[in-house]
């Protein structure tokens, strides 16, 4: 797990907590910040119940305090995009293999999917892996989220099969802020 996972998930744990023991908070939030869990019967329901909460996690990986992004969630953006773009032109790709910083570009993806012309039909029938090794990881994803397209393999990605699926290994992004 690299760092900014293991604060990912500590800071989510914590806000949580905090939202729900209201007698510790003395500014008693009416709104959770981060969902303890979602459920949803597919992509395009899971996206519009996470969709609230997205800016949120996006500003773990960089928006600065001016407003801007940072390069890391520029680099993301720019993915899911171009991730978007080759799903919908490869029609027989019906499931998407992610490996490290899954739940940003899932969403991020799934945003993208829905502005496209006929993407959110699209995201009816796809499925989603969300592949790693670390067992906490895939735990704390599995706690968060439940929904039979978006499934946790604690696996390596080369033991999932590959047939109509798109693998995106998604551990580039530091290069990028390197170069700016």
């Amino acid at each position: 797990m690299t760092n900014g996972d293991a604060f990912g998930i500590f800071l989510s744990e914590y806000m949580l907590a905090s939202a729900m023991s209201r007698n510790s908070n003395k500014l008693k939030p009416q709104r959770v910040l981060v969902p303890q869990r979602i459920q949803a019967n597919d992509l395009v329901e899971l996206y519009s119940k996470f969709e609230p909460y997205l800016p949120i996690i996006l500003a773990m990986v960089g928006v600065r305090v001016d407003g801007t992004d940072h390069a890391n969630l520029i680099d993301q953006k720019l993915r899911a995009d171009a991730l978007a773009d080759d799903v919908m032109e490869k029609e027989y790709i019906d499931t998407l293999n992610l490996m490290d910083g899954h739940g940003r570009i899932v969403f991020l993806f799934l945003g993208e999917m829905m502005k496209r012309h006929g993407g959110k039909e699209r995201l009816l029938k796809f499925k989603i892996n969300w592949v790693d090794i670390d067992s906490v990881v895939d735990q704390y994803h599995s706690d968060m989220f439940e929904c039979p397209s978006l499934i946790c393999k604690n696996v390596s990605i080369f033991d999932v099969p590959s047939s109509s699926t798109y693998v995106h290994l998604n551990f580039c992004w530091e290069d990028v802020e390197k170069s700016n």
